[in-house]
């Protein structure tokens, strides 16, 4: 799979279906050549990954999977972006959908519940293990 780059609009910055987001090679009003940098994404309060960026005097702080699905597949017409595993750090667009805070909700229980089913499971493994080991 290729990864692929779309502009973010009125901005001098592009932003992949893999999260990842970039400057554009432009000249900046001093005559300096600038662009072709991967931001680096950051946390925010609540463990989301964000990005700021700058163009001039205009500076913007961005969720990255915000930017990333809103670029790929247009505005959220009053719906929000789900995390489809619930991973904040999972950005890619195949991990994200748009919907409703009800949807969101039943997202969070699903996996919730199926994290507690897969540590369950670890934790039996563990203790078979432990069991032969002692044998």
């Amino acid at each position: 799979m290729t990864e692929r780059w779309l502009p973010v609009p009125d901005w001098p910055y592009e932003v992949s279906d893999l999260g990842r987001v970039r400057s554009v090679d432009r000249q900046l009003r001093d005559g300096r050549t600038a662009g072709g940098v991967e931001l680096k994404p950051w946390r925010d309060g609540k463990g989301y990954l964000c990005v700021t960026l700058r163009d001039g005097f205009r500076v913007r702080r961005v969720r990255v999977h915000r930017l990333v699905k809103r670029v790929h597949t247009g505005p959220p017409r009053g719906r929000q972006v789900r995390h489809v595993d619930d991973v904040k750090d999972n950005v890619t667009l195949e991990n994200l959908k748009y919907g409703t805070q009800k949807q969101n909700e039943q997202d969070k229980k699903r996996n919730q519940g199926q994290r507690e089913r897969e540590r369950t499971r670890e934790e039996e493994k563990g203790k078979e293990r432990r069991e032969k080991q002692m044998k």
